[in-house]
């Protein structure tokens, strides 16, 4: 069953799963995401993967719904996925990374982390230690940072996304505008349960 809604297919059985591993499998950049319930915490559950080929670009973006499909039908979406020659871009894929390895047994490799991007770019863009003890002092008291600051020294702040977009100055009308919202992921969350 492939529902089409827009650009987004929901994958649910064995006919969706083949065209989209098909879509997929030329790919050599995919952004990726994930969702499930207590996501890489022991006993979690992972819902959905998101996939969307980057290189060669397609506007799709592949709902695979892991709740109605077994292992042995999602092993070819996870042999695509782990191979280090495909870049996956994420956002904050700590908890997903740790889903697909001990929940699934794949371990990936070749992974972008724009959240972690982000830290690695502060000082390309001007940043220095002042500007990143600043930004731990909302959650570590000033003198406890400056008392000890070789401690601090390689302790980083991560981002959440909108404040990453804003600090890169990337501007988001198009992206508001583009932006699926509630809608779509209602309509993917009554097909899955």
């Amino acid at each position: 069953m492939a529902n089409q809604i827009d650009d987004y297919i929901l994958c649910a059985d064995d006919s969706s799963l083949a065209g989209t591993i098909a879509a997929i499998q030329p790919a050599s950049t995919l952004v990726l995401y994930c969702e499930g319930k207590d996501l890489g915490v022991k006993g979690g559950t992972l819902s959905l993967i998101s996939l969307r080929a980057l290189e060669p670009e397609t506007s799709r973006i592949y709902l695979i719904n892991t709740i109605s499909l077994t292992k042995g039908q999602l092993n070819p979406v996870f042999d695509i996925i782990k191979p280090s020659l495909i870049t996956k871009i994420v956002f904050d894929g700590r908890m997903d990374f740790s889903e697909v390895h001990h929940g699934w047994s794949a371990s990936l490799c070749g992974i972008l982390d724009l959240q972690l991007a982000d830290v690695d770019s502060r000082h390309q863009r001007g940043e220095d230690e002042e500007d990143q003890f600043s930004r731990l002092s909302p959650y570590l008291h000033r003198r406890e940072i400056s008392g000890q600051l070789g401690s601090y020294s390689a302790v980083h702040k991560l981002c959440g996304l909108e404040q990453c977009i804003k600090d890169h100055g990337i501007v988001t009308d198009k992206l508001e505008k583009n932006k699926p919202g509630k809608d779509i992921f209602s309509a993917v969350m009554r097909e899955v349960y």
